[in-house]
């Protein structure tokens, strides 16, 4: 029988995979872009007698703002996906077991997960933050990148830089970020500096992780609801020791489950805030006690109301 300490592990597990690779997932998107506007360089630089360079330059660059959000839309909904899976793992990896163990078939309780993670999917997706959408605020980011990278263009054009040189620019840039570009390139950051964000990759990167956060804590929240086995959920303070004070103070409440522990409809707000690093983990019933009730349920469904409950309106409506 799986064990509640394992179903954690693997749930944080996930969690922490999933923003490892978010950063590497960005770092390509932006690859992508920077290489794109690396084409557009190379046919203004054979052409060196063009008018009006910035204007129609970034004439050229308007119909990247499109192709980029595109992709950062797809990167969103997997991280929002991600995020959901990590929040219902210990409630799936627990219900599989104790099912099988029972002997009842797993395939209704799989369906209703699916079908709620995908209303889930939805409900983030088009749930709007000062009157916009996710997409609206993707697209939003995505011009901020292509215009940055732009103003990085078109000064290397106009100094007579190679395409290939001013690609590296905007490598550098997108790597280590505005205070390096201060000294490696003071000349061009005197003039173009105030135009660029301090890290073109961290705003897309920030909202990616809040939308992943929202969506693994409504998970968190819904399987505790819905489970017969949870207790309650506690926060627990992200691993990197740079906890603010709103977090801590959640950790470090006292309720009447414990330090730290609350009902699902009494869970403050989580994530805290942007960029929030912080967990969520399921206070669970011993698990061998609770498959031993779920044969008792079997046995006699009214000797265990909550199970009973569980079983129609949850497991039933996958059938």
């Amino acid at each position: 029988m799986i064990n509640s300490k394992r179903t954690e592990l693997l749930a944080r597990a996930m969690l922490i995979e999933e923003l490892l690779r978010q950063e590497q997932s960005l770092n390509h998107i932006l690859e992508e872009s920077i290489e794109r506007v690396h084409e557009v360089m190379e046919l203004i630089f054979q052409n060196k007698g063009l008018d009006n360079l910035e204007e129609q330059f970034l004439q050229y660059i308007l119909q990247f703002d499109d192709e980029l959000a595109k992709e950062l839309n797809t990167f969103f909904v997997q991280a929002i996906e991600k995020g959901l899976q990590a929040g219902t793992l210990q409630y799936l990896l627990i219900t599989i077991a104790v099912l099988n163990k029972n002997r009842i078939p797993i395939k209704p309780f799989l369906v209703t997960q699916q079908r709620a993670n995908e209303r889930a999917v939805n409900a983030v997706v088009n749930r709007k933050i000062k009157g916009l959408n996710l997409s609206e605020r993707i697209w939003m980011t995505s011009k901020k990148i292509n215009q940055a990278l732009s103003k990085i263009a078109i000064e290397g054009i106009q100094e007579g830089k190679h395409p290939v040189e001013v690609a590296k620019r905007m490598q550098r840039y997108v790597k280590a970020g505005k205070k390096t570009m201060v000294v490696e390139y003071p000349n061009m950051m005197e003039r173009i500096g105030d135009m660029l964000p301090e890290n073109l990759s961290y705003e897309a990167l920030r909202l990616a992780r809040t939308e992943m956060a929202d969506a693994y804590g409504q998970a968190e929240k819904r399987t505790a609801e819905e489970a017969p086995f949870s207790k309650g959920i506690r926060w627990r303070l992200s691993n990197a020791g740079v906890a603010c004070k709103v977090c801590i103070a959640n950790a470090e409440r006292v309720t009447d489950l414990g330090i730290g522990v609350y009902r699902a409809e009494e869970l403050p707000d989580y994530p805290a805030h942007p960029n929030c690093l912080c967990d969520l983990q399921q206070v669970v019933e011993d698990i061998v006690q609770y498959a031993r009730r779920v044969k008792e349920w079997t046995l006699n469904p009214k000797s265990q109301p909550d199970i009973e409950l569980w079983f129609k309106t949850v497991y039933s409506a996958g059938r």
